[in-house]
């Protein structure tokens, strides 16, 4: 089990947690890119913005997943099955 966030705060700050019973080890770092320089045309986002890119197999089964985002609070929720592939989720900044 594990968890991870991106985020923002003057620069891209992140953070992995890995869950190994009663030891989590966790990785994180800061990228010190200023707000004005994420996101942009060429990274195919608008100027200071996170893009995620989430893959899955074929269409029909992005299609489903797009069907199970929710609103809760302030979040958008998306179900994810986990895949047996490298590169599921992207995160760009």
């Amino acid at each position: 089990m594990g968890s991870g966030e991106v985020g923002g705060n003057g620069s891209v700050q992140w953070a992995i947690v890995q869950d190994k019973g009663k030891k989590k080890p966790k990785h994180d770092d800061i990228d010190l890119v200023a707000y004005a320089n994420m996101g942009g045309p060429s990274k195919g986002s608008p100027p200071e913005h996170f893009k995620i890119t989430i893959c899955y197999n074929t269409v029909a089964e992005a299609l489903a997943a797009q069907q199970t985002v929710q609103v809760q609070g302030a979040c958008l929720v998306l179900f994810l099955k986990a895949e047996d592939r490298k590169g599921q989720i992207r995160i760009d900044w």
